[in-house]
């Protein structure tokens, strides 16, 4: 162990690395978590029909997409603010 003259200053401290971007609050992430999950549907709801054989109503994508305007417009209510 070397012992420093205490007339010697400290080294300079070392900079953080700028971010790209205003640092993120932790917390869940909704989105992602309800992304994964319509995805998780759509993928099983495949591999039932088609391996499985399941007999499944046909669901055409006229028939989603006021249940994804329902779901977009019930996301931006209870989401918090920013």
């Amino acid at each position: 162990m070397t012992s420093q003259d205490p007339t010697t200053p400290p080294p300079p401290a070392i900079p953080p690395e700028p971010s790209a971007g205003p640092p993120r609050t932790e917390g869940p992430r909704y989105g992602s978590i309800i992304l994964g999950l319509v995805i998780l549907a759509v993928g099983l709801w495949y591999f039932a029909d088609r391996t499985l054989g399941l007999e499944l109503p046909r669901v055409e994508a006229d028939q989603l997409w006021p249940i994804a305007v329902i779901a977009l417009g019930g996301w931006l209510i209870v989401r918090p603010n920013r």
